[in-house]
């Protein structure tokens, strides 16, 4: 969204340059500004809802892993690694 409003701020600088005084004075100056003005705003927004999501997932107090089993560990049997059996012809 920010990147839509910042090219809609240069379209608009690019056809005031163009049309010369066709457009009426300050038109172009102020809907570069409010675009500029606009797409700051929406990057800003943005570096917040990141900071806030990741505050969010951190007092979830999720686990970052799910350990499905421990090699060489004193852990209960029920962690341990299946014992995969042998066939009598291996």
């Amino acid at each position: 969204m920010a990147g839509g409003l910042f090219l809609l701020g240069f379209a608009y600088l690019i056809g005031r340059l163009l049309a010369g005084s066709d457009w009426p004075s300050g038109f172009a100056t102020l809907a570069v500004l409010l675009a500029m003005g606009a797409s700051l705003n929406a990057i800003f927004l943005g570096i917040i809802g990141e900071y806030v999501g990741r505050i969010y997932n951190q007092v979830r107090q999720r686990p970052n892993t799910v350990i499905e089993y421990t090699i060489n560990l004193d852990e209960p049997a029920a962690l341990q690694p299946p014992q995969l059996s042998r066939s009598a012809n291996a």
